[in-house]
């Protein structure tokens, strides 16, 4: 029983940078630096808890919608409520690609782990 919650309880931790945006006070210096930590865990965790490469894909994938959305979302409520101007455009663009690059990076890396990891198991 314990097992199957396993996998769904991966799932919903991966949108977990989403509810960063419930801290949002006049920009999100703060939000940042846990965003950071936030990512390392995740990938640990999504390296944990799937027991198939389609899972490390699809819970990789819901990882990188959460970033996106993240910092979408933190972007709009500095524009909506700060300042709306070309650089804090700027840096929400850069965030998202930055975000998305990133995670894209530990997608990449998460499969090829998995990979290795099953391939050595198999071997012995």
């Amino acid at each position: 029983m314990k097992h199957r919650l396993v996998f769904p309880l991966a799932l919903m931790a991966n949108m977990a940078p989403l509810c960063l945006c419930l801290l949002y006070r006049e920009g999100a210096m703060l939000v940042y630096p846990a965003l950071a930590m936030m990512h390392i865990l995740l990938f640990l965790l999504n390296l944990t808890a799937a027991k198939t490469k389609l899972q490390v894909i699809l819970l990789s994938l819901i990882h990188i919608a959460a970033t996106i959305g993240t910092h979408q979302l933190f972007g709009w409520l500095y524009l909506h409520h700060v300042c709306d101007d070309a650089p804090g455009r700027a840096i929400l663009m850069l965030g998202t690609w930055a975000g998305a690059v990133w995670t894209t990076v530990l997608l990449v890396a998460s499969v090829l782990i998995y990979h290795r990891k099953h391939a050595a198991q198999r071997a012995c």
